[in-house]
């Protein structure tokens, strides 16, 4: 009876085993067709992603250039600024210094 009790034990322990590792295969194999499609929507919001962010980068480089030669110009408008203003000064003071002619007595 003893032996007839063990061999019950131990097809129940394997009949359970079996089960267990089917489940898992069909989990396993559900889940990774699950995955792959959302890992494709995400892949290619990834590509999405990637294309954006090397567009802006060269928008970035074609506004950085921008700034640059503006803030040339800029200085360059600076120096003639200063320039004019030198020029205008200098008039000034020889407007100033020029002495006025006397006036004739008649």
């Amino acid at each position: 009876m003893a032996e007839r009790f063990t061999a019950d034990l131990a097809f129940i322990i394997i009949v359970l085993l079996v089960a267990a590792a089917l489940g898992f295969l069909i989990g396993y194999h559900v889940r990774k067709a699950m995955k792959c499609k959302r890992c494709a929507e995400l892949e290619e919001e990834n590509d999405k992603l990637r294309q954006m962010i090397s567009s802006l980068e060269s928008d970035k480089i074609a506004l950085k250039h921008k700034i640059d030669k503006l803030e040339a110009d800029e200085n360059e408008l600076k120096q003639r600024i200063t320039k004019l203003e030198s020029e205008a000064m200098a008039r000034a003071k020889r407007r100033s210094v020029k002495p006025k002619k006397p006036l004739s007595a008649t």
